[in-house]
């Protein structure tokens, strides 16, 4: 076969590993910087609210955003690119399905970008493309090495070693997923854990209706437990249109719910009332304040001019 002949292919290996280069070297680790500041920039929005990346957690906090950028720094840096790249797909695979099962339970967002409503669709799809890429990348470096004559016995000795790397990271992947499994199977108590709420109201607006002057509602909510430590109701405060009737010392169990009795007074005007209350819930040793609200709307009394 003329040298004619072997150009072209030649130049589309080249241009394939050309593409696997700049993913590996350029994009992966600017997507990965990217969503690591997206993130850092909103924790430091929350923190003066009380709101944290983790609730409860500062170590698993910063650890979220010490990996990225970690791992964008290795993917830039070219050090053990073959590792990178192996890594990079049991990465992207593992967020993959992470992204699959949330946007399968309905989830608006996904997270990853901070304040930014992503939705787990669309970072599925980014996380296959990236697999597929990386994917299409390795094929392209072995035939490029094949065609630059490296021997079969050490092509066949590297082959051996990136599937072995792989196996251990798969293992570690299935390892964290399990020692994480009751996290993936309440994605609500991980994401309400990601937005800083160890405690919350459900709803936490409750609707009372219409009601004439002088009525009064009893309405229930729900407060919910998203840590895996006990929570103890130690008080709250009342205003005079909402006010909680639940006793103090109430256990709440972990990842579990009670029911709060609330009481609606409609004692105004006609029009639209409404009132905040506070709940001060012992959790993981802190005392944290949980707000709610309710609102009604108070009519003419029946039978009043």
């Amino acid at each position: 076969m003329s040298d004619t002949e072997w150009a072209a292919p030649r130049q589309r290996v080249s241009l394939v590993a050309s593409l696997d280069t700049f993913l590996v070297r350029v994009a992966i680790p600017v997507l990965l910087t990217v969503t690591a500041g997206l993130k850092i920039w909103l924790l430091v929005q929350n923190r003066a609210a009380g709101s944290l990346l983790v609730s409860g957690s500062p170590r698993r906090e910063a650890l979220a955003l010490v990996v990225e950028l970690i791992v964008a720094w290795w993917f830039a840096s070219g050090v053990g690119i073959e590792l990178a790249r192996l890594f990079g797909l049991v990465l992207f695979a593992t967020f993959a399905g992470i992204s699959l099962y949330w946007a399968r339970l309905g989830l608006p967002t996904c997270g990853c970008f901070g304040q930014l409503t992503v939705s787990p669709w669309y970072t599925f799809g980014l996380d296959v493309a990236l697999v597929v890429l990386l994917t299409l990348g390795l094929l392209a470096r072995k035939k490029a090495d094949r065609s630059a004559g490296l021997s079969s016995g050490l092509e066949a000795g590297r082959t051996l070693s990136q599937v072995a790397l792989l196996l251990v990271g798969l293992a570690l992947a299935a390892g964290t997923v399990w020692w994480q499994w009751d996290e993936l199977v309440a994605p609500g108590d991980f994401l309400a854990e990601l937005r800083g709420e160890p405690v919350s109201i459900v709803p936490p607006l409750l609707d009372a209706g219409h009601a004439p002057v002088g009525d009064t509602r009893h309405l229930t909510v729900a407060l919910r437990n998203h840590t895996r430590s006990v929570a103890v109701v130690q008080g709250y405060q009342s205003s005079s249109f909402a006010r909680v009737r639940i006793p103090v010392g109430t256990h709440i169990p972990p990842r579990g719910q009670v029911d709060m009795p609330i009481e609606c007074i409609f004692c105004f005007t006609e029009g639209t009332a409404a009132g905040i209350y506070l709940l001060h819930v012992e959790v993981n040793g802190k005392l944290v304040t949980i707000q709610g609200a309710a609102r009604g709307f108070v009519v003419k009394k029946e039978g009043k001019l």
